[in-house]
């Protein structure tokens, strides 16, 4: 009934693949009192939540470390809550390279299936745009050559297979969705 103890909130969150698991750690670390959230009113009757980092002595993790360096700049100790997506959006390496390191420690993340799913996806994607490539390709070559029944059937069986190609393209697009890397 009771979650492990030990397990950290954003580990939780690349399992689960939650795309906020950063929050989690958040709630965690100002729970630990290494931060601090604080509502304040702002313009026009608005409320807004600011995060402050606190002086403390409590050990963190490499993931945690990366938040609060993604989160807050050298010489700052405060930030809005609406701004975290936004910082932790362009320097995101930092938090989700140290969670993918544990999650390959704990051997909960396969990094061979995680290849295997990036060249699914690129040969999934590949395949349905040089389908559609081939597709009206095929149809434009073939609508020049409407008075010529052979070569006008040589571009409808081209049209038929790059329509075939994108149909598996899609089968193959939904499989790689589905391939776990855990």
């Amino acid at each position: 009934p009771n979650p492990p103890s030990d397990l950290a909130p954003a580990l939780v969150g690349m399992l689960t693949k939650q795309a906020n698991g950063f929050m989690g750690t958040i709630f965690d670390l100002a729970g630990r009192s290494v931060l601090e959230i604080r509502e304040e009113k702002g313009s026009w009757g608005t409320t807004n939540y600011m995060l402050t980092q606190k002086e403390s002595d409590a050990s963190l993790s490499l993931h945690e470390r990366g938040l609060l360096s993604a989160l807050f700049k050298a010489d700052e100790t405060q930030v809005n809550m609406n701004e975290v997506a936004t910082r932790l959006g362009m320097k995101s390496k930092l938090f989700d390279e140290p969670l993918e390191q544990e999650l390959i420690h704990r051997k909960w993340l396969d990094p061979d299936r995680k290849l295997t799913h990036k060249k699914l996806v690129a040969s999934s994607l590949i395949t349905m745009f040089l389908s559609l490539a081939l597709f009206v390709g095929a149809l434009l070559l073939g609508l020049g050559f409407i008075g010529d029944v052979n070569m006008a059937m040589l571009f409808a069986g081209m049209a038929g297979i790059s329509a075939a190609m994108f149909v598996l393209s899609i089968a193959l697009f939904i499989y790689s969705a589905s391939y776990s890397v855990l």
